[in-house]
């Protein structure tokens, strides 16, 4: 077997197989190329044999101007198909478990996914249907603010931040409303929208798939900004992280949003809570053993408490941003500012294997 042969499912041009290729065979790695819209034809691999890793790109592009779909048909197809790709390689070592994968692009499953391995997430009910429904809910267990967000899906598409009252309502959102007829698209930006109707109708359009409530984390202020982060492990251990700083509750880059200063912000939250940032990202990455990467959005309020509010199995497009993990495990990528350096490192040193066994 070819020790640094690597099949990659991708888009070819996309910027994550681009950068993960570029990285890779600088560490001297012969990089296999299958196009997903082969996989998604169901057509075979371009090689089975003496192939090391097998590795899933994103299968599309996220977060740009876009109409809003409903997901529950793709998500479907995508984890039917990404078994039946990762079956073809049965003496090689997937980097993206096809299982673990599913969970983290269903935002129900992933969060009683956490919640059973005791990481702090936001409280969350039960999934709704309708606008009704979600009124019902609030006014059951007397939530005023809260996280919309469709089931299935990345990059806050769909999402809305909610403030609400029985005569008030104030949404946040990456989701622009047309009319006549009903249609919803993704926005570089945010929306905001203070009348019930308009909300009712983008709720019971998201509705379908079915949404994930959760209750509003009171995120830190830093630098006159709401904060929080983008924390990257790679075989199970934080390697970079990104401050994402807004004027508004959603702080995903896709959105608009700009990277803060992390290295003030680690000494303005003080090495304690760092410490448990750490921790709870290194308790995730062990949920998600199966993973060479997670992408995970921690939450920290100003009183320290911390908590995880997504899982992102594609989430190390992160270009040029610092290494901020030990340096002892990944000596040689620690300077590179690159992520894809840290996984192949990974993959080199053992470090990976050693993990998942």
């Amino acid at each position: 077997m070819a020790a640094n042969h690597i099949v990659v499912i991708a888009n070819p041009d996309d910027r994550r197989f681009q950068y993960f290729k570029r990285a890779a065979i600088d560490a001297g790695m012969k990089v296999t190329l299958w196009d997903w819209q082969d996989v998604w034809r169901n057509q075979e691999p371009p090689c089975q044999n003496d192939v090391s890793w097998v590795r899933i790109e994103s299968p599309g592009p996220n977060g740009s101007s876009q109409d809003i779909a409903l997901l529950a048909d793709w998500y479907a197809k995508f984890s039917d198909v990404t078994h039946t790709a990762t079956s073809y390689f049965h003496s090689s070592q997937l980097l993206n478990d096809p299982t673990e994968t599913a969970v983290m692009l269903d935002k129900v499953a992933c969060h009683a996914h956490l919640q059973n391995a005791n990481i702090s997430v936001p409280d969350a009910l039960a999934p709704v249907y309708s606008y009704e429904a979600l009124r019902k809910a609030l006014r059951e267990n007397r939530w005023q603010r809260f996280f919309v967000k469709p089931r299935y899906g990345s990059s806050a598409s769909g999402v809305l931040a909610v403030a609400l009252s029985e005569q008030k309502v104030h949404a946040t959102t990456t989701v622009s409303l047309e009319h006549k007829p009903i249609r919803l698209k993704n926005k570089i930006g945010l929306c905001r929208y203070t009348n019930h109707d308009d909300i009712e109708t983008i709720v019971n359009y998201l509705a379908a798939d079915g949404l994930h409530i959760e209750r509003w984390f009171p995120k830190i202020g830093f630098d006159g900004a709401t904060a929080d982060l983008r924390m990257l492990t790679v075989a199970g251990h934080v390697t970079h992280g990104v401050l994402r700083s807004s004027q508004g509750p959603i702080t995903n880059l896709q959105a608009g949003n700009k990277r803060g200063d992390l290295q003030r912000f680690r000494q303005h939250v003080g090495q304690r809570t760092w410490q448990k940032i750490v921790e709870e990202c290194t308790k995730v990455a062990a949920c998600f053993s199966g993973c060479l990467h997670l992408g995970i959005d921690v939450m920290v309020s100003a009183a320290g408490a911390v908590a995880v509010a997504e899982v992102n199995a594609f989430g190390d497009l992160l270009p040029n941003t610092a290494f901020c993990g030990d340096p002892t495990l990944f000596p040689s990528s620690r300077a590179t500012k690159s992520t894809y350096a840290s996984e192949i490192e990974a993959l080199q040193s053992g470090l990976w294997q050693a993990w998942t066994k």
